[in-house]
């Protein structure tokens, strides 16, 4: 797998970030336990295919979005979140 390294470290700060706003009560529970146990199958398996380039905080963002449930309303709170965080890395 191609720079699996870069995708593992978006995934735990992805997650660290979800289980922050979780705690905080600022996401649900469907939210958080998405992005706690599918999104790390979802990202992988598109690694693995090499479909997957999150080059920039803005790619990862649109990734994010394809995966915007119907039922929360606060998802776009919860992308522009993980943007400030990992713009700061």
């Amino acid at each position: 797998m191609k720079n699996i390294d870069k995708y593992l470290s978006i995934i735990g700060d992805t997650q660290r970030i979800v289980d922050k706003m979780y705690n905080m009560e600022l996401c649900c529970s469907f939210i958080h336990s998405w992005f706690m146990y599918d999104f790390f199958d979802c990202i992988l398996e598109d690694v693995e295919k090499e479909d997957l380039k999150l080059d920039t905080v803005d790619d990862m963002i649109q990734y994010l979005r394809c995966f915007a449930p119907e039922s929360c309303n606060d998802y776009e709170k919860i992308l522009e979140e993980i943007r400030k965080e990992l713009e700061k890395r």
